[in-house]
C-alpha cells in the first residue's frame, strides 16, 4: 500500500499481496466530511477477500496522522476510483511518518545495537518526523544507512549537528551523553538519553509514561527551550510497571529484586564478543575478554554494582526506583508531540 494526500482526501493504492486477497492496482479514496472523518463509518471488503482494514485519520492536529495497519470489523467509507494502473512495489502498510509539520529528529549512536532498535521502534510506531539525522562516531561517518525505504549518510557526531533538532535520542554511552547532551539542550533540543549518565542527577526527570508523566510537565518540543530526560535500565522499567498499580492499592513496604542483565545491554560489540567467547569456550580455547574483564559466555557475574555483604545485588535498580523510571525512549518522545 502507499498513500498520497490531497486536501482532505487520501488516495490509497492496493496491490495483490498476498495472492487472492485484493485486486491488484486498484485505487480507493477516503473522503472526510467538514475536516473530520465521516461520522458514519461503514464496513468495506476488498474485492474477492474477507478482510476488513482500519484506516485511522486525525485532522484535529496539523500532522494529519494516517495509518492503514490491521484487519478490523469495520472501517471508514472507501470509494473506488477508476485510475490507470501503474506498476510499483508496495510495502505491507501505509507509512505517514515523514511529515512537514512534525519534529526533526537525531539518533546519536545510530550504528549501535540500541541505536538500531531506536530506528526499528520509530518505524513500527510510525513516529512522525520531518527530518532525521543519523549520528555516530568518526569511524562510521560516511557510511550509508536505509530507514523506511530512504537512504541516509551517517554523520560524525559533533556539537554543530544539533542545530535545528527538536528531539535527540541518545544511546552512545555515558561519556558521550555527558558531553553532547547538554550541548544539544543548549541548542534547543529535547534530549532523551538511554545511558546511565543522568539517571540519578537532581532536576533531570526519569519518567515512565504510565507511572509519572507529570515529571515531564513543562517540557515541550518546538519552543526553542531544550530539556534532558533520562531513560532507565530495562529491569527498572519492568519492575515499576508491575509494582506501581500494586502500590496504589496497597502500599509496597519492601521489594526483593533479582535482575539478570543480557550482554546486549552493553551494545553490539559485547554481543559480538559473547558470540566469539561462546565459540572459543566450545573449542577449548581461552576466551577473549575485551569488553568485560571476565568471561561472560556460560557465566554469570556482578557487573556494575558491588556485591553486598548479604549477597544481594539490587543497588542500581533500587536507587532508580526511588527516583522514578521511563518505559522507553520512544514512548517518552511520543509524549512530547
Amino acid at each position: 500500500m502507499r498513500v498520497r494526500r490531497k486536501t482532505n482526501i487520501y488516495y490509497i493504492k492496493g496491490r495483490q499481496k498476498p495472492k487472492g486477497h485484493h485486486t491488484p492496482n486498484t485505487h480507493y479514496r477516503i473522503e472526510t466530511v467538514q475536516g473530520k472523518v465521516s461520522s458514519n463509518p461503514s464496513p468495506f471488503v476488498l474485492p474477492a477477500a474477507s478482510h476488513f482494514y482500519c484506516f485511522s485519520l486525525n485532522l484535529s492536529v496539523p500532522k494529519n496522522m494516517a495509518t492503514l495497519t490491521h484487519p478490523t470489523s469495520q472501517t471508514h467509507l472507501f470509494t473506488k476510483l477508476s485510475l490507470k494502473p501503474k506498476k510499483f512495489t508496495s510495502p505491507s502498510r501505509i507509512r505517514m511518518a515523514l511529515q512537514e509539520n512534525a519534529p526533526s529528529l537525531a539518533v546519536v549512536g545510530v550504528t549501535g545495537a540500541v541505536g538500531q532498535e531506536f530506528l526499528s521502534v520509530l518505524s513500527d510506531r510510525d513516529f512522525p518526523y520531518r527530518s532525521i539525522k543519523m549520528l555516530a562516531s568518526k569511524r562510521s561517518a560516511g557510511k550509508q544507512l536505509t530507514f523506511q525505504d530512504r537512504n541516509y549518510t551517517i554523520e560524525e557526531l559533533s556539537e554543530d549537528r544539533f542545530d535545528g533538532v527538536d528531539i535527540a535520542l541518545f544511546s552512545a554511552g555515558g561519556s558521550i551523553s555527558k558531553h553532547f547532551g547538554p550541548v544539544a539542550v543548549e541548542k534547543g533540543s529535547v534530549v532523551v538519553d538511554n545511558s546511565s549518565a543522568f539517571r540519578m542527577e537532581e532536576g533531570i526527570p526519569l519518567v515512565i509514561p504510565e507511572v509519572n508523566p507529570e515529571a515531564m510537565e513543562g517540557i515541550k518540543v518546538g519552543t526553542g527551550k531544550g530539556a534532558l530526560i533520562a531513560n532507565p535500565n530495562c529491569s527498572t522499567i519492568i519492575c515499576l510497571m508491575a509494582a506501581t498499580p500494586l502500590h496504589k492499592h496497597a502500599k509496597v513496604i519492601r521489594m526483593v529484586v533479582s535482575t539478570y542483565q543480557a550482554a546486549s545491554g552493553a551494545g553490539a560489540a559485547a554481543m559480538e564478543e559473547l558470540e566469539l567467547q561462546t565459540r572459543e569456550v566450545l573449542e577449548g580455547k581461552p576466551p577473549t575478554c575485551n569488553i568485560f574483564k571476565q568471561q561472560y559466555a556460560f557465566n554469570l557475574f556482578s557487573h556494575n554494582a558491588p556485591i553486598l555483604s548479604n549477597g544481594l545485588d539490587i543497588f542500581v535498580c533500587g536507587d532508580q526506583i526511588r527516583k522514578g523510571a521511563a518505559l522507553n525512549a520512544i514512548q517518552i518522545a511520543e509524549m512530547l508531540l
